[in-house]
C-alpha cells in the first residue's frame, strides 16, 4: 500500500508534458496500430511524462473505438461531420481543433495517421520551437499525388506492412542537414497551443475565394466553398492569417518524415476488423551476448508456435 501511495503521489506531481503528439484516426485499425507505434518511437528518447500522445477518434467506426478503448490508447472522441455532402477536409480541420483544445502541453505536434518519422525528427523541431514559429518536417512522399514545396518524391512502401523502414531511415540520414527554408508543407506541424487557439484554430473548411481577405484580417469566414467550387484550402488560409501576425513558417531539413499519402482513405472500402495486437518483446538484446538462446528468444519462439503475433 505504501508503494502504491508513493506512485500515485509521484504522478500527481509529475511535470506537465512539453509537447502533445496528435493524430486523427477514423476507420483503419492497421493504420492506428502503425501510427501509435510511430508516436511511441518519437517519445522514447524523452523523459517519462514529457510527451503526451493523443488520438482524435474523428467520426470513427465502432471497431476503431473499441480497439482504442480495449488497448488503453489515449484518445478523445470527436463527432465532427455535420453533413454527408460537405468536403472531407471540413471535419478533418474540426478534428484537429478538438485535439489541440484537449492537449495538456504548451506545444502540439499535429500529424496524420499515415506518417513515419526518421530518428531525431521531433528533437530537431523542439530545438527551434517558439510561439512565433510554425515548424514543419521535410517530407518524403510516396508519389501517389504530386509533392509540395521542399518535399521529395521517393517510394518506401505504400502500406504499413510494405514500409521499407531501413531504406527510408538510411536515405533520411543521407539528406539530413542543419538548415531550414521558409514555407513548405503544412504537416507534420509543431506549434504553440496558445498561438493556435488565439488564431481561432483551423477554419472549418475550404474558403470561398472572396472570403480570404476578411478571414486573414478578422478570423471570420464569410462563406465556405461548396464541392466543385474554386476555393482556398483551410490550412493554407490559416497559415496566411498566422503570417499576418508575424508568425513564420519554416521547414527544417534535419526533421524528416515519410508520408504514405491518403493511407486511411485507401482503406475506407475495406471492412475493419478487430484482431489481437499481439505481444511485443522489448529488451536490449533478444539473444544472449554470444548468440545463445535465452528467455526472451525462447518466449518468442513458443508464442509464435502458438499462433500469437510477436514483434521483437
Amino acid at each position: 500500500m505504501m508503494g502504491a501511495s508513493k506512485a500515485i503521489e509521484r504522478r500527481r506531481h509529475q511535470a506537465k508534458p512539453i509537447v502533445t503528439l496528435i493524430s486523427l484516426i477514423y476507420c483503419s485499425i492497421e493504420w492506428l496500430e502503425f501510427e501509435y507505434a510511430e508516436l511511441l518511437k518519437l517519445s522514447k528518447h524523452f523523459s517519462e511524462g514529457s510527451i503526451e500522445i493523443l488520438f482524435v477518434a474523428n467520426n470513427a467506426t465502432p471497431e476503431v473505438l473499441t480497439f482504442l478503448q480495449e488497448n488503453l490508447i489515449p484518445h478523445i472522441v470527436a463527432n465532427t461531420q455535420q453533413s454527408t455532402d460537405e468536403w472531407f477536409q471540413n471535419y478533418i480541420y474540426r478534428g484537429y481543433n478538438e485535439g489541440v483544445k484537449a492537449a495538456k502541453a504548451d506545444y502540439v505536434f499535429l500529424t496524420n495517421s499515415d506518417m513515419a518519422y526518421a530518428p531525431g525528427c521531433l528533437q530537431s523541431l523542439l530545438r527551434e520551437a517558439s510561439p512565433k514559429r510554425f515548424l514543419t518536417s521535410r517530407l518524403i512522399e510516396l508519389g501517389r499525388f504530386q509533392s509540395g514545396q521542399h518535399a521529395i518524391e521517393k517510394y518506401f512502401g505504400s502500406t504499413p506492412s510494405r514500409f521499407q523502414r531501413r531504406h527510408f531511415e538510411s536515405f533520411a540520414l543521407r539528406i539530413s542537414k542543419s538548415q531550414h527554408s521558409d514555407g513548405g508543407l503544412f504537416m507534420p506541424l509543431l506549434l504553440s497551443k496558445e498561438t493556435f487557439l488565439s488564431l481561432g484554430g483551423f477554419p472549418e473548411g475550404n474558403l470561398s475565394l472572396d472570403s480570404l481577405e476578411t478571414y486573414i484580417a478578422s478570423g471570420v469566414v464569410g462563406s465556405y466553398a461548396l464541392r466543385g467550387e474554386n476555393c482556398i484550402p483551410g490550412d493554407a488560409a490559416f497559415f496566411q492569417r498566422a503570417n499576418s501576425f508575424g508568425i513564420t513558417h519554416r521547414t527544417l531539413f534535419d526533421s524528416i518524415g515519410y508520408h504514405f499519402q491518403a493511407g486511411e482513405r485507401t482503406d475506407e472500402s475495406k471492412q475493419s476488423r478487430i484482431r489481437p495486437s499481439g505481444i511485443a518483446i522489448v529488451n536490449d538484446h533478444i539473444d544472449g551476448i554470444n548468440g545463445e538462446s535465452v528467455l526472451w528468444r525462447q518466449l518468442e519462439v513458443r508464442l509464435t508456435n502458438l499462433g500469437v503475433r510477436v514483434m521483437t
